[in-house]
């Protein structure tokens, strides 16, 4: 792989962006840390430092290269039995069997769905405040949501999780603050309980690790969240079926093992032994037999 950088200059569009941004985030910085009068003058005197840290961080963040020996040739592929998406009508009958939601705004919206790139597909994904609608802590709701959804999951086949002390809470669980921006934006654009979205189930990033499939995501791509990976396992069981299929990363959530961990592994689903099983890697673990699964706004 070439490490040259693009010689391709920058819009003027993006230049606003980029300068915006940087003003934001040093006004951000200001309210938070309120470092006061003398605070401040004591940065000024460090300007040349700051300025520096500044170009550091530019370089690190901008560069597509970062991690680029993290991903490893694969022929890894989904299994013979997975033909593709089914019909949303389709996905949302077997929602509207496990779950009990309504469907008729989600079939609505589905009407007028677009033709999608290769290898990206519509799927049914009820929202995680549906599953939790008693419950009205964000955080709680999104982690009891997950426990339903795998709860679920086992009454259908089996479930099994290789990392017994693998917990699903807010110590443990979080949403990954990019996924969740863009799910708060599918939600405001889709009424009703159910969200359509366009996604990929690991092929597009297979071999890589999720952080390095983080780095290479498309600007309206982000990572599949782990109930919703296992809602498409619900309404799609044939796309786990076999040892030596393409498993899934679910790149928009992060785990900590241990409380007071960093978040520093991702969520899996993977086919072993007959059974489906639900685990975590380091996010900078490489594995031909996995991909990062991921949804897509629509531009």
């Amino acid at each position: 792989m070439s490490t040259s950088i693009t010689s391709e200059v920058m819009s003027e569009e993006q230049k606003r962006q980029y300068l915006r941004f940087v003003e934001d985030a040093a006004l951000k910085a200001l309210k938070i840390v309120n470092p006061g009068k003398s605070g401040i003058q004591k940065l000024i005197q460090r300007g040349d430092e700051f300025q520096s840290q500044i170009v550091t961080t530019v370089r690190e963040l901008s560069t597509i290269y970062r991690f680029a020996d993290e991903e490893v040739k694969s022929l890894y592929t989904y299994p013979e039995s997975y033909k593709g998406a089914k019909p949303i009508a389709d996905q949302i009958k077997t929602l509207v069997e496990l779950f009990g939601v309504r469907g008729d705004m989600a079939l609505q919206y589905a009407k007028s769905l677009p033709q999608l790139s290769e290898g990206i597909e519509w799927f049914a994904i009820p929202k995680f405040q549906f599953l939790v609608p008693e419950e009205k802590n964000i955080t709680l709701q999104y982690c009891k949501a997950t426990e339903i959804v795998l709860e679920k999951i086992r009454e259908v086949f089996p479930l099994y999780s290789w990392r017994h002390e693998l917990l699903i809470g807010p110590q443990h669980l979080r949403v990954s603050i990019r996924t969740f921006g863009a799910m708060i934006q599918l939600e405001k654009e889709q009424p009703g309980d159910v969200l359509i979205i366009p996604a990929q189930l690991g092929l597009k990033h297979r071999g890589r690790s999720t952080r390095r499939s983080r780095e290479v995501f498309d600007e309206n791509e982000f990572g599949l969240w782990t109930s919703a990976v296992g809602i498409i396992a619900l309404t799609h069981p044939e796309r786990f079926t076999h040892f030596n299929e393409l498993d899934i990363y679910c790149a928009g959530d992060e785990i900590s093992i241990s409380s007071g961990d960093f978040f520093v592994k991702v969520p899996s689903f993977c086919f072993i032994g007959g059974l489906l099983r639900f685990g975590a890697h380091d996010i900078n673990f490489k594995n031909p037999g996995f991909g990062s699964a991921s949804f897509f706004l629509l531009k």
